[in-house]
């Protein structure tokens, strides 16, 4: 493996570790919290940390070609994933759990590398066909799982339409790994292509939650500000390390080892909230079933 492959697949690993870490502080400060405020306070974040960032590595003041081209796949990349997918991502915690929400929207394994061989021309192999084939049976098995005894006041029809949620959340983040990944390699800074992704997913949710009723909830607690806050850091290191990994290597070498956040997640879901989480045996066999898939995928994509 060349040494761009090693340090996208490093890249790739932190994404997972920050964007599963920010998944488990969303549960917290989405208590009480509508989904599109809180999608609205973890965005704004973004803007001065990737800001500072392009300053001290004077990214910013490079005279990089801002064609209207690469500009839209980064605007696109951004509504598709930090608006629109994590809007899904939010209401399929609310229903769900951080937990199995991960798993669900680490779908875009499947839709991530299926569109950039229809799409974009990569290629396939058996591997990634086995791959795939284990994470959509463990994507299965957290689908079947049922509450707890205990937690049996949840509605049946409601979590299974939290699972439907969180699946089509990761397709807007799956297709959105193929507009981030043209940018990066059209522009050359993964950097810059991350804050015109944010500043476009902060208009439109601007935009939506305009023409929203919850424009009507905007306050919120505190504690909620400061979990969602400390989300809104997490996703800004995961973008800028999966918008990294994405310039380095493939989509189907890059995605696989970004969907094993789900891991993380279930982790610290069961040390650090567990009581609101409902976790059983076959939603952490689900979820190893994802992971082993991703890193089949890994090993030979």
């Amino acid at each position: 493996m060349i040494a761009a492959e090693q340090v996208a697949l490093s890249l790739a690993a932190m994404s997972a570790l920050t964007f599963g870490t920010a998944k488990v502080l969303d549960k917290k400060g989405l208590m009480g919290t509508n989904s599109l405020v809180g999608v609205l306070y973890t965005l704004v974040v973004g803007p001065p940390i990737l800001l500072l960032v392009s300053l001290i590595t004077g990214e910013l003041f490079f005279p990089y070609n801002y064609n209207m081209l690469t500009v839209s796949e980064a605007a696109v990349a951004g509504i598709f994933a930090y608006a629109l997918g994590t809007i899904l991502l939010f209401a399929s915690i609310q229903i769900v759990g951080a937990g199995r929400a991960a798993v669900m929207t680490s779908s875009q394994v499947i839709f991530a590398p299926a569109l950039s061989i229809l799409v974009l021309g990569e290629t396939t192999c058996t591997e990634l066909i086995i791959g795939t084939a284990f994470i959509f049976t463990g994507l299965i098995l957290v689908a079947l799982s049922t509450p707890r005894a205990a937690d049996n006041v949840i509605d049946t029809k409601k979590f299974r339409r939290g699972y439907a949620i969180g699946i089509l959340s990761g397709f807007f983040w799956g297709a959105s790994q193929l507009f981030t990944r043209t940018a990066v390699v059209n522009l050359g800074s993964p950097t810059i292509v991350s804050l015109i992704s944010y500043i476009f997913a902060i208009f439109g949710m601007a935009v939506l939650l305009l023409f929203s009723s919850a424009r009507k909830k905007t306050r919120i607690g505190n504690a909620s500000r400061i979990f969602l806050s400390g989300s809104g850091v997490f996703r800004v290191v995961a973008a800028l390390s999966r918008a990294g990994a994405l310039s380095l290597a493939a989509v189907v070498l890059v995605i696989p080892i970004i969907s094993i956040s789900p891991l993380i997640t279930l982790l610290l879901s069961y040390l650090l909230i567990q009581r609101f989480e409902l976790i059983n045996r076959r939603v952490v066999i689900g979820a190893t079933f994802v992971v082993m898939g991703a890193i089949i995928i890994a090993l030979y994509a």
